[in-house]
């Protein structure tokens, strides 16, 4: 139920029976940046609701043809690209195609919290485990337990986190903090870098046992200068 008439685009409203109609100041007879923007204002309107990676280039459509295909599975997923290129994009749309996709969704930036908040805000702690603990706490693990946890910028994780983290892969199991049992967990992890993690293993930043549990499937965002087809339907989404 929708039409493009000269300048104006129509959308036909299916629950009230109404019609949308969005006056633009171009004609779709050409194939110009401006145009395509124009021509995505529409598309946007009519997926709005829906988990959506617009794509012109060929390289984003074999990238979200992958992340179709890797979302029906459970495996962990490393996902490395520059800044911006649409990382937490990419992990949200994994979710969305997934059987967990009516469970929650948690990200959480690696490189935003203290070494000190991070064990605890991500494996959770139980009342009285440290100065200030009046209360115990899940930890985002649990709280995205049958769901997706997104941890942002993993290559930034402290050493000594990254072992705790690797037994949760391997176990299925958390260890809160001041407890002295482990608690299961169901959650898929989906993991986004920027830098080299190859460097970051040989030089000792990173943990080699926990990089390949990471890497299961290895995705690779290109750069923007590399599908610059995509830029004006990114800029209208």
């Amino acid at each position: 139920p929708l039409r493009l008439v000269g300048s104006e685009m129509c959308i036909r409203d299916s629950f009230n029976g109404g019609v949308t109609v969005v006056d633009i100041p171009v004609k779709f007879d050409d194939e110009t940046n401006l145009s395509v923007f124009y021509l995505h204002i529409f598309l946007e309107l009519i997926l709005r609701n829906e988990p959506n990676l617009p794509c012109a280039s060929e390289k984003t459509k074999k990238l979200v043809n992958l992340i179709k295909k890797i979302s029906s599975t459970d495996a962990t997923v490393l996902i490395n690209g520059a800044s911006g290129t649409g990382k937490e994009v990419i992990s949200n749309l994994i979710h969305s195609f997934s059987s967990r996709q009516e469970k929650p969704f948690i990200a959480l930036n690696c490189a935003a919290i203290p070494e000190q908040m991070l064990e605890s805000i991500l494996f959770g702690h139980e009342k009285g485990a440290f100065t200030g603990a009046i209360n115990s706490n899940l930890g985002l693990l649990r709280a995205a337990d049958c769901g997706t946890i997104l941890l942002d910028e993993i290559s930034e994780m402290p050493l000594n986190l990254q072992s705790k983290l690797l037994r949760v892969i391997q176990e299925k199991r958390v260890m809160p903090i001041g407890s002295s049992s482990e608690v299961k967990v169901d959650v898929r992890i989906v993991a986004t870098t920027n830098r080299n993690m190859f460097d970051e293993v040989k030089s000792g930043n990173f943990r080699e046992d926990l990089f390949y549990r990471l890497n299961v499937v290895p995705i690779k965002v290109p750069a923007l200068k590399e599908r610059r087809e995509d830029i004006p339907l990114l800029a209208r989404h």
